[in-house]
């Protein structure tokens, strides 16, 4: 398979739901977003209440179930993009942006998490 772009990303996932007849109506959107949880819900279970040492001993024998949970989170973001229209590049470049402001490197490198609850910083400007 040849390098993935975000341009071909989308025009494969555009093939994809055209030869399926899966049209852009958002009726099922909802449906989509659930499913991204339910994704994330299923990546989750693997590694539930288990902490540091034996959450990266499971995540290395289980890698695979993670690959599939990225790709296919990935199709349903690429998925709903197409839907409505959304440039995944561009939401993307501007969300790296945004988050480039509201966790500066060297504060993040000092306080070492954006939780400002529990003592990390998010400057989101609230």
């Amino acid at each position: 398979m040849s390098e993935m772009t975000f341009p071909r990303a989308i025009e494969l996932q555009k093939s994809f739901n055209e030869a399926r007849d899966w049209g852009k109506d958002t009726k099922f959107l909802k449906d989509f977003l659930l499913n991204i949880c339910e994704e994330a819900g299923e990546a989750w279970s693997i590694i539930k209440w288990i902490d540091g040492e034996k959450q990266k001993e499971i995540i290395d024998a289980h890698k695979d179930k993670f690959e599939d949970f990225i790709g296919d989170s990935i199709f349903l973001v690429f998925k709903i993009a197409w839907m409505l229209d959304i440039d995944p590049a561009k939401a993307y470049e501007a969300t790296l942006q945004e988050y480039e402001k509201r966790f500066p490197a060297d504060k993040i490198k000092e306080l070492k998490h954006g939780n400002p609850l529990a003592g990390g910083i998010d400057d989101k400007g609230e």
